[in-house]
Parts: C-alpha cells; structure tokens; sequence
C-alpha cells in the first residue's frame, strides 16, 4: 500500500482556497485480504476498510473509532441490481486512490457563514468477472464518516436498476437509541421518538433517519444521509443477532414495481453518514451534511426569502391553550389574525378543521389525503374565506394556505 501521510501537509493551504493530493494505486488481483485506512484531520476519526481475501465471497467492511474508541466494527458495504445481484459480494479490488482536501465554503443559509470542507478519504474501485464495477467513495472529517456508491458509466445500453442496498451499521456496545418507527415508507415523518438501548431496538421495524445514539460517556451518533438527489430515500431496519439487535440495515423506499432505483446510463448513491461528537450538541454545530449536500442547482435564489407565520396545525388547533371553534372558521381565524398584527408576523397560515382533520378545500373524504373529487380551486362550504380575507387586509396580514402534495400532481 502506497503511504499517504504525506498529504497531511495540505492542512496548512490558505483559508478559501482547494486543496487536494491523491495517490492512485493500481492493485494486483492477488494482493488481497487486507486493510485501508483514512484518519480524519485531527487524527480522532479513524475508519478501516477490510478487503476480503481472493475467492472469498464476503462484502468488503469498515470498522470506525472516535478518539479510539470503537464506535461500528465490520459494517457491511452493498449495492444489488437486478441484472447483476450484489455488485460487492466476491468482487475483487481493482484500485485505490486516496485523498487528501482542504477548503473553506460559504453557507447560505443557517448557523454560520462559513464551513470547513476537511477530510482525508479514499475511493476503492470494486469489480467481479464480466459485471459492473462499483466505487466506494469514503471521507473522514473531524465530526463524521461518510461513504457512497458509484456506478461509472461501462458503454452497455442497458439501464442500471437498483433492486437493493444492504449496506449495515454494526454498533459496538450498547448505546442509548432515540428511534422513531414507521408504519411504511410514506409517512409524514411526524413520529413521536422512543428511548431505548440499542439492542432493545424493535427487529423488523422501519426506523426513521436521523437515528441518534448516545454511549454513556456522551459520545453520540447521528446516522443519516446526504446529498439525495436521483434516488431513493433511506430508512433503517434493525436485524436480530445474539444478544438484541446485531446490526441495522439500509432499507430504501421502493418504487411501484418494487425496485428501488433507475438510471440510464451511471449512478451516483446518496452520502451514508455517520455524525460523531463527544456530545448531542457538537451533532447540531456541524456543519458537515452541508458540506456533504451539493450546491443548489437554482441560479437565482434572489426570490426566495424567510418569513414567519402561524400555523394551527402545530398546537392541536387550540388558541390560547383552550378549545375553540373551528381553524376555518372567521372567529378563529381572526383570533390568529390579531396575534400576527400584534406580534409582528406578516402571515397567518390556513390548514384544515379539527378532527377528523379535513383540508379547507373541498373533497368527501375524511382526512387529508386526496380523494376522487378533491377540488383544491374549491373551499369547503364552511370555510369563510372571504371574510377572512378581508379581516386580514385590514389587520396587513397576509394569508396563506396549505394543500397536500399529492393533490397537486395531475
């Protein structure tokens, strides 16, 4: 294995300014059954890819440490399509490279004006005999540990579809989980969050991401994704072993015909990443999915501009902690209207009426899913909109309104 210490002298580039050094090895098959290392800048995050011996039909894993303390051990790396199964399982290693980058970005939005880009990562090219090749791209910031799958463009016609992901998170220990389960893949993603150890984590469930783990000496684990663009979102499932859960699994939501992912031509995965910090709090100073996520694709954000406004939905379609007519209705409605015109918020936001909670637009069905004859251009007969309107001209509060996503998709 070529050294790649040396690229730890980049640390010091000018503030704003790139810098990367990479070292490209090209492997012989043969040389196989060992280990690959990155080390996070500050030396604290380590992460150890394990390459499996030739004619061993494992996945590629990777172990992490924080501030040496084992945090996952023999995770394991997975990608399946449909033509081709599990592009890991036998595949031998083709190549290397090693990274090294510094850079400093502007924030657009949040917490602060800049963020730190730095991490030292490797990219693991991955093939088995006539199939495709897959990269495993990994970076190791001083906060986290990300990694991705790509599936480079190989002048076959024929489109790669993704058919699953089994990519793991094998913990170490038995920390405390902060889990919201999901009844499926769509959901509002509104669930309340249940407390419990790691190994006490309900088998078989899908569990929601972020998914935040703490070890008792306040190390704490965020597991999420980044940069999801083109594929299909992420949850977690936890799977049985000795002893409680011994390891959670990628579960991606499917497509109608239940695969998962379609592309012509290359695939790009979202970032799979573990956040790290010593508390809960560093996971909320990080800046890291930022820097993880890719730039806008909007040119002109000029029109897009932060507003405040209520939203009745929130607090149980109560005023002032107390019962009271219905959210639609202009004696409520103006209550809020008040509230806004005396506290300064430019807008008063309008959703549905209490439960059986039904949108203010007009459709038969209970609930705010869509149904046969939704009609978002109509309001319910009880909705005194006009009235509201007005009310809320005169007060110079302006009003605006919710509707499900799906009412809109024609």
């Amino acid at each position: 294995m070529i050294p790649y210490k040396n690229s730890w002298s980049l640390q010091n580039s000018n503030l704003g300014k790139v810098a990367v050094l990479c070292f490209i090895a090209a492997l012989n098959p043969m040389a196989l059954g060992s280990e690959y290392f990155a080390i996070s800048p500050d030396g604290k995050v380590k992460v150890a890819v394990q390459i499996p011996d030739l004619g061993d039909s494992a996945n590629p894993t990777w172990s992490v440490s924080f501030a040496d303390k084992s945090l996952a051990s023999h995770s394991q790396f997975s990608l399946s399509t449909s033509q081709d199964g599990d592009l890991f399982s036998g595949a031998v290693l083709q190549s290397y490279t090693h990274e090294s980058h510094r850079e400093s970005i502007p924030v657009l939005f949040g917490k602060s004006s800049k963020a730190r880009n730095d991490f030292e990562g490797l990219q693991l090219s991955l093939q088995k005999a006539d199939e495709r090749p897959v990269i495993v791209s990994i970076r190791c910031y001083n906060d986290a540990v990300a990694f991705r799958y790509e599936i480079p463009e190989s002048g076959s016609n024929r489109p790669i579809v993704i058919s699953d992901e089994a990519s793991t998170f094998n913990l170490v220990g038995n920390p405390q989980a902060y889990v919201q389960y999901l009844e499926n893949y769509r959901t509002s993603h509104e669930h309340l969050v249940d407390s419990s150890t790691y190994h006490e984590i309900q088998p078989n469930q899908l569990l929601d991401t972020p998914l935040t783990l703490q070890w008792e000496d306040q190390t704490t684990v965020g597991i999420t994704e980044a940069a999801l663009r083109n594929y299909s979102g992420m949850g977690l499932m936890g799977v049985i072993g000795k002893g409680g859960i011994q390891h959670l699994v990628t579960k991606l939501t499917p497509r109608e015909n239940g695969t998962k992912v379609v592309s012509e031509t290359s695939l790009k995965s979202p970032w799979r990443v573990m956040l790290i910090g010593e508390s809960p709090g560093r996971l909320l100073e990080s800046t890291t999915i930022y820097c993880l996520n890719e730039p806008s694709f909007i040119e002109d954000t000029s029109w897009i501009q932060p507003d405040k406004l209520t939203f009745h939905w929130w607090n149980g379609d109560v005023f002032d902690g107390k019962p009271g007519p219905s959210p639609l209705s202009f004696e409520m409605a103006s209550q809020y209207i008040d509230f806004c015109a005396r506290h300064g918020l430019p807008i008063h936001a309008i959703s549905s009426t209490k439960a059986p909670t039904t949108p203010w637009y007009y459709q038969t069905k209970r609930g705010v899913a869509p149904g046969s004859d939704t009609d978002v251009t109509q309001p319910r007969e009880e909705f005194e909109l006009d009235a509201i309107r007005e009310y809320a001209q005169k007060k110079r509060v302006r009003l605006w309104t919710w509707v499900h996503q799906a009412a809109l998709r024609g």
